[in-house]
């Protein structure tokens, strides 16, 4: 239930958006026509998981998602004042968001309520919507000009990861990198049939003779060759690309060396059954191959991929990788 709230922060503060506002989120101000309420999100998730309804527990489950929240922000800034953040700006204003985040938690403490006691209908539904202080759970509102159709449908399922809700297997991680980074048509081409449960992916970052927890040791190169990436490599432990239905393969790479060393990256989007892709081996956890999911090790030989697939251009990879990783390590 912890991730359940986990994805629920949307509706407690307004997480779109460069700034965190406190207590601004879509529960007290108003609902995209594509987002459920609160309470029917959580209804729906109870029904489907055989859950009982979370009235008891639900302040917990916030608040200590929101405290999870700013310690993630509070660790983003600390890499700041070190000077090894690639976030810029918004890594330096990462210390106000967790502080943000902490006071938002201490309020959300203090409200009297936050639930409604049963598992709504829809009169009920209407007497908790009074008791916040609404006037209609619907009213509709305005995303931001960045959002387009295909986000806004799936930001607030995604955000902070419960994929179950959405009835498919998949690594959160890698939705959540096609949400935030991916443009209309990339979007439209993996995310969609990713969230329909139609094909897999994986993201292949670690590599066999780097230590890749640190990503500016990654070795792999990501040569531009005209309207195209040129990308040759090894990579292991790439979960799900076992998997029979996986198609896409989110792959970490250098593509220019001269570059400052956290702009050097790029991440780029790569069919599996590109010609040059070379699937070694399954890899094995205390002698557990983990099938159908399954972990491997990959070689890219001069695997050609056009540049339309690149993630926000070149040298934001690891500003990505950190953005999907962090939250993975809290």
């Amino acid at each position: 239930m912890c991730d359940v709230a986990y994805s629920c922060l949307g509706y407690i503060v307004n997480i779109a958006s460069e700034s965190i506002e406190e207590n601004n989120g879509f529960e007290l101000t108003s609902y995209p026509d594509v987002v459920p309420s609160l309470s029917n999100y959580l209804r729906d998730y109870c029904s489907a998981a055989g859950r009982p309804w979370p009235v008891d527990q639900w302040k917990f489950y916030i608040a200590f998602s929101l405290f999870r929240g700013a310690s993630i922000y509070a660790r983003v800034h600390c890499r700041w004042i070190m000077g090894n953040a690639s976030g810029g700006e918004r890594a330096r204003c990462a210390g106000e968001k967790a502080d943000s985040f902490i006071r938002t938690a201490w309020s959300f403490i203090h409200r009297k309520y936050v639930l409604p006691q049963h598992s709504p209908t829809e009169t009920s539904l209407k007497d908790h919507v009074r008791q916040l202080g609404h006037d209609s759970p619907n009213q509709g509102m305005p995303l931001g000009g960045n959002l387009c159709p295909v986000r806004s449908s799936f930001s607030l399922a995604l955000f902070y990861g419960n994929v179950k809700v959405l009835n498919v297997e998949e690594a959160p991680s890698d939705f959540k990198v096609l949400l935030r980074y991916g443009n209309e048509v990339q979007m439209k081409e993996w995310l969609v049939p990713l969230l329909e449960g139609k094909i897999r992916s994986g993201f292949a970052m670690t590599e066999p003779h780097v230590a890749s927890s640190d990503a500016t040791n990654i070795e792999c190169s990501i040569k531009r060759h005209g309207d195209s990436y040129i990308i040759n490599g090894t990579k292991w432990w790439i979960s799900g690309a076992m998997d029979p239905r996986c198609k896409i393969l989110i792959v970490m790479g250098k593509t220019d060396l001269a570059a400052p060393k956290h702009k050097q990256q790029s991440i780029i989007l790569v069919d599996i059954n590109s010609p040059g892709i070379t699937v070694k081996r399954p890899l094995t956890v205390f002698g557990f191959d983990d099938a159908p999911h399954g972990h491997t090790e990959i070689i890219f030989e001069n695997v050609c991929v056009p540049a339309k697939n690149i993630l926000l251009g070149e040298g934001r990879g690891f500003e990505i990788a950190q953005s999907k990783l962090g939250e993975e390590a809290v």
